[in-house]
Formats: structure tokens, C-alpha cells, sequence
């Protein structure tokens, strides 16, 4: 299966477009609604469970991959989202956008992950930067997460940064 979103061509449109990967055919298996712009990243959990959507209206949709429904939200964000990661476990799906912080959210939990004071909107976890991340990605095996920033203004070298621990085995 091959997900393309449209909305590149179309602007004023989010649709994402779920295609046969093996026929290759023009035709949509399935459009899935969700996003009210266009659809920059998109991560599948490792379990195969879920997927995820980032895009311009700064909300990440959690997907049902068999019954192809977005199952939660998250609005915490308010810019575009660059790039979402799961963790080894499918437990946290880290999320980048415009802004200068990455925020992590546990998907097994019940609640909703913002509070409803839009003052106290906080995702599980939130790692502030002095600018934007540009990549996100979780180790294979463990709770270890790695970022990389763009170039600011004047600066030549881009940072990595990791996050975590690894237990020793």
C-alpha cells in the first residue's frame, strides 16, 4: 500500500490518497480525510498498528491501520510538523514542526494528552531547542531518541542531540 497526499497539487485540499503499492494504479484504494492542509511526514508504528500524519494545520492524526480511522489527535503544536518517529514499542510518537521543541506523546494512554486551558497545553514530554529540529528518530531497541536541528542564521554546523538511556544488557 502506497499513501500519497494530493494536496502538493491541490493546495486548498488535506486529503491523504491510499493506493494499491503493487498495481501501481492511478485510481485511490481509499481517501482518508483528516487534515485541512497538506501532509508533510508520516510514520508507521513498528507493531503495525498505527500509523501517524503530520501537516500544515500543525495536527498530528493517529490512524487504525486496519480499520483506516483516525483513532486521536494531537493539537499541541502550532506550526507545520516536519517529521514523527515511534518508538521501538509503538508506546511514544515523537513530533517536530516549525517551532523550536520536540514533544512526545504516550498513544496508550486513555486521557487526552493537552490539557482543555489552551495556557496549559502540554504533550507528555517536551525538549526545547534554540531553533527548530529538522529529524527526529527512536533507537531500534530502547527509549533513545535522536534529533538534528537546522542551521541558524550564521552558524555552519549542524547539531545532533540524543536523548535516553540505555540500560546496560
Amino acid at each position: 500500500m502506497c499513501i500519497r497526499d494530493r494536496s502538493r497539487t491541490d493546495p486548498n485540499s488535506g486529503p491523504i490518497y491510499v493506493l494499491d503499492g503493487e498495481i501501481k494504479s492511478k485510481a485511490p484504494l481509499q481517501i482518508l480525510e483528516c487534515h485541512r492542509g497538506s501532509s508533510h511526514c508520516i510514520a508507521i508504528d513498528p507493531q503495525g498498528k498505527y500509523f501517524a500524519t503530520g501537516a500544515t494545520d500543525a495536527i498530528v492524526a493517529l490512524w487504525d491501520v486496519q480499520e483506516m480511522y483516525v483513532t486521536k489527535t494531537f493539537s499541541g503544536n502550532k506550526s507545520p510538523l516536519r517529521q514523527l518517529s515511534f518508538s521501538y514499542d509503538g508506546r511514544y510518537l515523537a513530533m517536530t514542526s516549525e517551532e523550536s521543541k520536540v514533544s512526545i506523546v504516550d498513544i496508550n494512554e486513555e486521557m487526552d494528552y493537552y490539557q482543555e486551558d489552551e495556557e496549559s497545553k502540554e504533550p507528555v514530554y517536551e525538549i526545547s531547542f534554540n531553533c527548530a529540529q529538522n529529524a527526529v528518530s527512536w533507537h531500534p531497541n530502547y527509549h533513545l531518541l535522536a534529533t538534528a536541528d537546522g542551521k541558524t542564521k550564521g552558524e555552519s554546523d549542524v547539531c545532533i542531540h540524543l536523548f535516553g538511556a540505555v540500560k546496560n544488557v
